[in-house]
């Protein structure tokens, strides 16, 4: 943290959002072939498919009041469509390859210092979760908190000029992923890290003993949107 300096307003807008996605395809995509890879043992590795076991799905009551008002139109509900066939998007995933990817890009951990040139880097911290995940996979988290700190923004902008802002870190990188393959990445990654995440932050508030649909849970934005 001493080594960031002064730090800039947190208070970041769409520009500044933009550029971190640009900064993070330019990390992805540096690291987007096997041989430019680190072979560490301890990296992560199919993370959305640990999340789907610690969410444990068949035994959410989706019938609770909670779970009803956050996940409405019962078994139709996108997010419930979603992880009734998750098989299906974890297999297309697994056929997009794989990048090395920080894992928590949620704005929180994420800064900027300034360079002596004047430009702009992007810092990230809290690396607990790097690992190789598909491409946009550290798209989505990062989208998603653009989305809740931007309540001014109508969101397919924010998610159109981030997407765009990444492809080009993509492209700033050498890496030449089809854009529909990386859109899928970007989309079935946030549906799957943000909304489990959710979920699993519900679970434990059922756990609690909460019976109203009143809470938090219910005032949450729908992660499938993102």
């Amino acid at each position: 943290l001493e080594d960031l300096g002064v730090l800039p307003d947190r208070r970041w807008s769409l520009e500044q959002y933009a550029l971190a996605a640009r900064h993070l395809g330019r990390f992805n995509g540096a690291y987007a072939s096997a041989d430019s890879q680190p072979s560490f043992p301890w990296l992560g590795r199919q993370r959305h498919r640990q999340w789907l076991a610690t969410a444990e799905i068949q035994s959410l009551p989706w019938d609770h009041p909670l779970v009803n008002a956050r996940y409405s139109g019962g078994a139709a509900n996108a997010f419930r469509r979603m992880l009734a066939d998750r098989e299906l998007f974890l297999a297309r995933l697994d056929q997009l390859g794989l990048m090395l990817s920080h894992g928590d890009t949620y704005p929180t951990n994420l800064m900027v210092r300034r360079r002596s040139d004047g430009g702009q880097e992007t810092v990230a911290l809290d690396w607990a979760l790097l690992g190789l995940e598909p491409p946009g996979t550290d798209l989505g988290q990062l989208t998603f908190g653009a989305h809740n700190n931007l309540p001014a923004a109508r969101p397919d902008d924010v998610t159109d000029s981030l997407f765009e802002s990444y492809l080009d870190g993509l492209r700033d990188s050498g890496s030449s992923i089809d854009p529909k393959l990386a859109r899928f990445g970007f989309v079935a990654s946030a549906a799957f890290r943000v909304g489990l995440f959710q979920l699993i932050m519900l679970s434990f508030q059922l756990a609690g003993g909460a019976a109203t649909a009143t809470g938090d849970a219910a005032q949450q934005p729908d992660p499938f949107e993102v």
